[in-house]
């Protein structure tokens, strides 16, 4: 190909044609069932703040395998500390939340929590928690901004 060819199929730097934007979605409620788990899990979505404001296909599949780990082993995350980045709506984390309410008791020394976090849609992710857990469920995850560009080593 000549520095001079017009012919935009064969040139890397052609522009591709605009793509339509994806839907906005704003106030949809999605239901989620895992096979094996016997919960639904409801989530709101608004993806007006931007791409975390949906569930993405990611987060269905890692929900999948973690309910195959509960289904082997209902206690594998059991007094575990997670931090769950990025959670957009949270849909992992509350699942994970609610595996491990189930195994934690009140005598328990270490009794584990699932930190969800993204910053632009920590109220999303805080009103999906409260429409899928009971009270007593909701000690075992917590919504909250990681500052991660702090660096704090007072506790360690």
């Amino acid at each position: 190909m000549d520095g001079n060819s017009s012919d935009s199929d064969n040139d890397v730097f052609a522009i591709e044609p605009e793509k339509e934007p994806e839907q906005c979605r704003i106030g949809t409620s999605v239901g989620f069932s895992f096979d094996n788990y016997p919960r639904t899990i409801n989530i709101a979505e608004d993806s007006s703040g931007g791409c975390g404001g949906k569930t993405w296909e990611a987060a269905t599949v890692l929900s999948d395998y973690l309910v195959h780990r509960y289904t082997q082993n209902k206690s594998f995350l059991k007094g575990l500390n997670i931090v769950e980045l990025g959670a957009g709506t949270g849909v992992v984390g509350i699942l994970a939340g609610m595996m491990l309410a189930e195994t934690v008791q009140e005598s328990d020394p270490k009794k584990g929590k699932v930190y969800i976090t993204d910053m632009l849609f920590l109220d999303l992710m805080q009103k999906n928690v409260d429409l899928n857990m009971g009270v007593e469920e909701r000690e075992c995850v917590k919504v909250a901004e990681l500052k991660w560009y702090v660096l704090d080593l007072s506790a360690h």
